[in-house]
């Protein structure tokens, strides 16, 4: 459902955020940093976003 979602709005900042932490939290930290480096262009001064990078690259030892 949220890929669908995703693929009618791809530049929705609370979609995007939403999927990569679901991806976060299952395990799947390349894909989530992928989307969020995609984010990162649109949005690069979002605190959310910041965050949730740093606790994806923390989960991947990029630290």
């Amino acid at each position: 459902m949220l890929r669908q979602w995703l693929t009618h709005q791809p530049h929705s900042l609370p979609l995007g955020l939403l999927m990569a932490d679901l991806q976060r939290q299952s395990g799947a930290l390349e894909a989530a940093r992928q989307n969020l480096d995609q984010l990162l262009r649109l949005h690069p001064l979002n605190p959310e976003l910041l965050q949730l990078m740093v606790l994806v690259d923390r989960r991947m030892d990029r630290t």
